[in-house]
């Protein structure tokens, strides 16, 4: 996954077998096997309130993943926080 470039949605699975989106973004920082995913929409819509504060989610793990979505082009290529650089 391209940090600051990979759109992503972060998946659980219930404990009665269904699954549900609990989270959607950017991946800004890439730590091997989680990622810390970005949404940069504003707070009271579901967003993050910086890219530092942004929650690590398991690439992959038994009850919740994240699933890649598509990468933002070379325009909307995301500036990442000097503090995740």
């Amino acid at each position: 996954m391209k940090v600051g470039i990979t759109k992503v949605r972060v998946v659980r699975q219930e404990e009665n077998g269904s699954k549900r989106e609990i989270h959607r973004g950017i991946v800004v920082e890439n730590k091997g096997s989680f990622v810390r995913v970005y949404n940069p929409a504003p707070q009271k819509d579901g967003g993050d309130a910086s890219q530092s504060s942004a929650e690590l989610f398991p690439i992959k793990s038994k009850y919740c993943w994240v699933e890649p979505m598509g990468e933002l082009n070379a325009e909307e290529s995301l500036a990442l926080d000097a503090c995740l650089r």
